[in-house]
């Protein structure tokens, strides 16, 4: 199953297709209220028994703003383990602010046992008393249990403006362990929860003041090891070059750090003679 969703205007369409994309043969469109609200940042995340997970975020023409979750549920002919469609619950608003905001792109996940993890973050301007105004951002995440409820909590609230979370899942359930990088102050930041999202580890802090945009991947090693690769982006001396931080184990031995790309000057009299 190929699933495709977009976000434009007033509305958030899904298509998907039941033949690798040859054909779309279901489009179901979200978060239409018809009051003016602007569709933006949408997510899609699908288990391994096709459970659907879209998240997208409405801003009202007020400034205020929801986090909306859709979800779907696949549909079978008996004897065919393939879907032939998707029914779809209620919109659900998991978090609101009455005050305008700049939303970042969500990272949304499901574990092998079933657990939706949903990591978002967003940046409000303040009015200081002496005129000037400072950049709040709030990194969040819900986490909801299979056949649990929600619970969101506050990850961390800097003075930055905050770019895109990523998260990272391992085991499912009680053994849930979850891995949320953001960019805070002084660089990328990596924490973890063991409780469901509801306390999380102090920060590692990896690259430095320009690092941004961290994407993080977790996955079992040999043996009780964890394997643990944090991708981002940082200023050089040339420009912006893609960085790895990795734990050959996560809980025992030190990381290496790489660099996977290099960004250089080239003069004109440097250039091969065909390029223009």
């Amino acid at each position: 199953v190929l699933a495709l969703a977009h976000a434009g205007g007033n509305q958030v369409t899904l298509k998907l297709s039941f033949d690798r994309g040859a054909t779309v043969a279901q489009t179901e469109v979200f978060g239409d209220d018809d009051r003016g609200s602007q569709m933006h940042l949408v997510q899609i995340a699908m288990a391994a028994d096709y459970s659907l997970a879209l998240a997208f975020w409405r801003t009202h023409f007020t400034g205020a703003s929801d986090l909306v979750l859709v979800e779907g549920e696949a549909e079978f002919e008996q004897g065919n383990p393939s879907p032939i469609g998707f029914a779809f619950d209620s919109e659900q608003v998991l978090f609101s602010s009455p005050l305008p905001m700049s939303p970042v792109v969500m990272g949304l996940s499901w574990s092998e046992g079933g657990d939706l993890v949903l990591g978002y973050g967003f940046s409000q301007f303040e009015s200081r008393p002496d005129g000037t105004w400072t950049n709040r951002t709030q990194f969040r995440c819900a986490v909801r249990p299979w056949q649990g409820t929600f619970t969101d909590t506050l990850v961390e609230e800097s003075v930055v403006v905050g770019k895109d979370p990523s998260v990272a899942l391992i085991g499912s359930g009680e053994n849930l362990r979850i891995f949320y990088a953001y960019e805070g102050v002084g660089g990328v930041l990596l924490r973890t929860s063991e409780d469901q999202g509801a306390s999380w580890s102090s920060p590692i802090v990896v690259g430095n003041g320009m690092a941004h945009m961290p994407t993080v991947f977790a996955r079992p090693g040999e043996g009780d090891a964890l394997k643990v690769d944090l991708l981002y982006l940082i200023l050089g001396n040339q420009g912006t070059e893609l960085h790895l931080r990795h734990w050959d184990d996560f809980d025992s031995g030190a990381p290496g750090d790489y660099r996977l790309t290099v960004a250089e000057t080239t003069g004109v009299d440097q250039l091969p003679p065909d390029v223009p």
